[in-house]
């Protein structure tokens, strides 16, 4: 087990350097994803992308809400980092990951502190205050509960939301006045807050 480990923690940091230096091998979409560095408000923009053996648009919301949150608090990072640190933790997982699991994993490396919840209320208090940095998953369908997805948010000065990655075709984030126009409790599943 350790042996496969370290050979995929050597072919992931190789074809991550590869990409980085002979960029016309992998393709100029993908090696634009290599240099993403600003907030992404849907992850479609991923579709070349794997994360987690599985394809970036439909698994990798809590790695893009958790980068967006970094973004947000003017950490320097990119998104081929975050999934290259989460990929590293379990080489061996398909699909997405946990969003307060994806929150642990990076806060060491990126210097952050988080407070997390699985209530409902506890949450839609948080997103009241101005400045404040939110990720959250929920459900898509409250019924069903079949499928999840993650976003992240900030609460601008005028007590607005501005929902990051809500839908994966979103071009800007998504303003709403309170969390709970777009995800009742019914269909919140978790939430933290992310400060320096």
């Amino acid at each position: 087990m350790k042996a496969a480990f370290k050979d995929f923690a050597s072919n992931a940091a190789n074809e991550k350097n590869l990409a980085n230096q002979i960029g016309e091998n992998f393709g100029e979409e993908t090696q634009k994803i290599f240099e993403i560095t600003n907030s992404i408000y849907g992850q479609d923009i991923l579709s070349s992308f794997l994360f987690r053996n599985s394809s970036a648009p439909s698994s990798a919301c809590a790695a893009v809400a958790v980068y967006n949150a970094l973004i947000l608090l003017g950490k320097k990072v990119s998104i081929s980092d975050i999934f290259f640190i989460i990929d590293i933790d379990n080489p061996f997982a398909t699909g997405g990951i946990n969003t307060i699991k994806a929150l642990e994993l990076l806060s060491d490396k990126y210097n952050y502190k988080y407070k997390t919840t699985t209530h409902a209320s506890e949450f839609y208090k948080w997103s009241e205050v101005p400045g404040r940095v939110l990720v959250a998953a929920h459900w898509n369908d409250a019924e069903t509960k079949d499928s999840s997805h993650a976003t992240c948010a900030y609460v601008d000065s005028e007590k607005i939301i501005n929902i990051y990655n809500f839908v994966n075709s979103s071009l800007e984030p998504k303003k709403v006045n309170k969390w709970t126009d777009e995800i009742s409790k019914e269909r919140f599943i978790e939430g933290a807050y992310v400060y320096e």
